[in-house]
């Protein structure tokens, strides 16, 4: 899912994704934390509303940076998949020797 690791890579540097809710990625993308999620049939101009809503208020848009990269760095990182997967594993090779 290539999408899915820019999106990741945008919310380390702060800028929210605006993004159709399609293919799971909203496993990605938290509506309101590190973007927002449209319906599939969004048109422009309901994209072009949210970008104007928020940049016309600088304390939205920054908290929304603040967010997004906070979101980077706890769950949308190599080292935080890393950490996920771990366990899954651990577990798969526990019952591999059992």
């Amino acid at each position: 899912m290539k999408i899915g690791i820019v999106l990741c890579v945008a919310s380390a540097y702060g800028p929210s994704s605006l993004v159709p809710n399609i293919g799971r990625i909203d496993r990605v993308v938290t509506d309101g934390e590190n973007g927002f999620l449209f319906p599939p049939d969004a048109n422009g101009k309901q994209y072009a509303e949210k970008v104007f809503r928020i940049v016309r208020h600088r304390h939205v848009y920054n908290e929304l940076a603040m967010t997004s990269q906070m979101a980077y760095q706890e769950r949308l990182n190599w080292d935080a998949r890393g950490r996920a997967v771990i366990p899954i594993f651990e577990q798969v090779i526990q019952e591999e020797l059992s």
